[in-house]
């Protein structure tokens, strides 16, 4: 159960996009668990989604699914476009999201590495940074992104979290650039979605 709740702590459920496509979080969070396929769908959404056909067929109803058989379904364009991330907004979200909380501290204890926030003030004028480093550049945030788990990952490999960046000076540091090189070294492999970070 502890896994199950721990993928979900990652999920964002705007309730303005349930009202407009008339989803429950349950549901929501059924097409999100289909679309990455990154974690165990806790069994009590199991329950009032996969095990329950009106619920299938009211997604397959509002062009979200189709049901193949034995409570099999595929998305279809519709649910994909909800997990889309093309607005600058959605962007920093994702960069914010990604980024380490806390690292272990030098003397004990932890060190923080942002404000996990989005509406926090302390977040403004870092948002700010990022959005006018990634403004007019398309795939900048991807890049941006991919280095930022190259690094980690890195850094989780050779047991020296503790030494990175803060958020804002990550950014005014221009370590997106510093870190590229890891991209390379990988092969342009950077699916670390699955490793685990503070």
């Amino acid at each position: 159960m502890s896994n199950e709740i721990t993928a979900l702590k990652g999920v964002a459920v705007d309730f303005s996009c349930l009202i407009n496509n008339k989803l429950t979080s349950d549901l929501y969070i059924l097409l999100h668990w289909k679309h990455y396929s990154n974690y165990e769908l806790p069994w009590t959404i199991k329950k009032v989604t996969i095990e329950d056909e009106l619920a299938l067929q009211h997604l397959e109803d509002e062009g979200f699914i189709k049901i193949i058989e034995d409570n099999n379904f595929e998305l279809r364009q519709k649910a994909k476009s909800l997990f889309e991330i093309s607005t600058p907004d959605q962007k920093w979200l994702e960069f914010l999201g990604t980024f380490p909380l806390k690292v272990p501290a030098q003397n004990g204890g932890t060190r923080p590495l942002k404000v996990a926030s989005p509406i926090s003030k302390a977040n403004d004028k870092i948002k700010s940074k990022y959005l006018a480093i990634i403004k007019d550049k398309p795939g900048e945030h991807e890049r941006i992104i991919n280095v930022l788990k190259a690094e980690m990952k890195m850094r989780c490999d050779s047991n020296n979290m503790q030494y990175m960046n803060a958020m804002e000076a990550w950014l005014n540091q221009a370590n997106y650039d510093k870190y590229e090189y890891l991209l390379e070294e990988s092969g342009g492999n950077s699916n670390y979605e699955n490793e685990d970070y503070m």
